[in-house]
């Protein structure tokens, strides 16, 4: 015998604030709900005022039309469950992003019918017990062809550093004539990358304690400055052939040319003592922002890691 849910358990599944996440939900009649939305209330409203004046008045034809449009909406009732019954969700890829801005979800929603569903809405909600004064309620509508899968990006308000789940998601549909409105929830499990929030402006870093001295240059493949001969190889270009060595017969050479590189740059937990820990990590960002932007060698000290240029 199969144990009713108790009414707690109930309203939190119609509320969404179930907490099981998994990698794919499929729509059933099991969490699928659906109330008269306002038009349809007062749709609602209108026929009854229909009914009462046709009863009133005997009017056969006014009861014709009543009657006709109450069995249209309890029909759209149907295909407003239809619309959305065995659709899956699927989650996707994600794209990163600093604290304070928005990272992307990527989901996919199959449908498995021979029928087209239209109108199909998608919201992300706050998570319950997690507020966020950040997040924001955007709908995205999508429609999906028979027996094909859309795939469609959410985009979800980062308040911290860390792995931002996604928030709930409220899959709605008011096809075909919005006086029905059926909805669902899912949590898929899927996270996001958020980095720390960059600085605005970075403190001077430290270079390589050699920085100073001319035999611990740095040097990269260039074409600056002369950097030596060597042997001839198949595929040099022959502007860079040493020819006066030729002549001399020193054999086939091949002049060398070279940059010079500025030191390694170093990214250090301990430069930053007097700030705290989220201020430390917005100037290291910074600063791994700007060497990037620079194309500089560098490398990372953190607490118990150590990542070398």
């Amino acid at each position: 015998m199969v144990k009713a849910p108790a009414p707690a358990s109930f309203w939190k599944r119609v509320t969404g604030r179930c907490e099981a996440r998994s990698a794919a939900t499929t729509l059933t009649r099991s969490n699928i709900y659906i109330l008269p939305t306002g038009q349809g209330i007062q749709f609602a409203v209108l026929l009854l005022v229909m009914l009462l004046g046709s009863l009133n008045y005997n009017n056969s034809l006014g009861l014709m039309l009543t009657f006709l449009l109450v069995a249209l909406s309890l029909v759209s009732i149907l295909h407003t469950y239809r619309n959305m019954v065995q659709l899956t969700l699927r989650s996707g890829k994600t794209v990163p992003a600093f604290a304070t801005e928005e990272a992307g979800f990527e989901l996919f929603v199959d449908n498995p019918h021979a029928t087209a569903r239209q109108s199909i809405v998608l919201q992300l909600l706050p998570i319950p017990k997690q507020p966020s004064k950040h997040t924001k309620q955007t709908e995205t509508a999508v429609h999906i062809a028979a027996r094909a899968s859309t795939a469609v990006t959410l985009n979800q308000s980062a308040d911290a550093r860390g792995l931002l789940p996604i928030a709930r998601i409220k899959v709605s549909s008011c096809y075909p004539l919005g006086l029905f409105r059926a909805w669902s929830y899912a949590m898929l499990d899927s996270r996001c990358l958020i980095y720390p929030k960059a600085a605005a402006t970075s403190e001077t870093q430290t270079r390589d304690s050699d920085a100073g001295t001319q035999q611990n240059q740095h040097y990269a493949p260039g074409h600056d400055d002369f950097h030596g001969l060597r042997s001839y190889t198949p595929g040099d270009s022959l502007r860079h052939l040493h020819w006066k060595a030729l002549a001399r017969e020193q054999g086939l050479l091949t002049k060398q040319f070279a940059q010079q590189q500025s030191p390694h740059l170093w990214l250090n937990w301990d430069h930053y003592p007097q700030l705290h820990t989220e201020a430390r990590l917005s100037q290291l960002c910074r600063g791994v922002l700007d060497a990037h932007d620079q194309h500089s060698h560098y490398g990372l000290r953190l607490p118990g890691c150590e990542i070398t240029p």
